[in-house]
C-alpha cells in the first residue's frame, strides 16, 4: 500500500478547545454530506481553502452551521456517532464547546 502524501493525511480545526485532526477520509465524506446542503458552501470553500498545510478557519456562525449539520448526520446514520467517519465526533463536540454561551450556540 502506498502511502498518501503528508499533505493529504489530515485536516486541523482549531478550536478554543485545541486543534481537532481529522483524518483526510474523515474530510472527504464530511465535505460529500456537507455537498447535500447548498448554504454550506462557505464551509466546504473553507476546508478546500485549508488543505493539509493550514488550519480550517471558520467563522462562529460556520461552526454553528457545520455543528447542527454533524448533529443531523448522526442522527440520520446507523450506529449515531459511532457510525461517522472517525473525528466527527470530538469535531461536534469542540464545534459545541466553542460556541457555548454565545449567539451560535448548539442546542
Amino acid at each position: 500500500m502506498v502511502e498518501a502524501p503528508e499533505r493529504l493525511t489530515h485536516v486541523t480545526v482549531p478550536t478554543t478547545r485545541g486543534d481537532v485532526v481529522i483524518p483526510w477520509s474523515s474530510q472527504e465524506a464530511l465535505l460529500a454530506e456537507l455537498g447535500r446542503f447548498e448554504f454550506t458552501n462557505s464551509i466546504r470553500a473553507a476546508f478546500n481553502t485549508a488543505g493539509a498545510s493550514r488550519p480550517v478557519q471558520l467563522t462562529p456562525h460556520q461552526k454553528h452551521d457545520l455543528a447542527e449539520l454533524i448533529h443531523l448526520w448522526c442522527r440520520k446514520t446507523r450506529g449515531g456517532f459511532d457510525g461517522l467517519p472517525l473525528g466527527m465526533r470530538e469535531l461536534w463536540r469542540a464545534l459545541k464547546d466553542d460556541l457555548h454561551g454565545t449567539a451560535e450556540a448548539v442546542d
